[in-house]
């Protein structure tokens, strides 16, 4: 049986972790890229949740 066959007889598997880490980490390196850029902990948490609502 070829590898791309096993790869997707269950693909859920392997993206909803993905899924997950990608929408925990991409607000946090964004707060965290503004508040070390800015110094501004307010226009960091609006960036954040903009990145979190865009990821959902």
């Amino acid at each position: 049986m070829p590898l791309w066959r096993v790869s997707r007889s269950h693909p859920l598997y392997v993206d909803l972790p993905l899924i997950a880490a990608g929408g925990a980490l991409v607000p946090l390196a964004a707060w965290l890229l503004v508040l070390r850029t800015s110094r501004r902990p307010w226009l960091a948490a609006v960036i954040a949740a903009g990145a979190l609502g865009l990821g959902v």
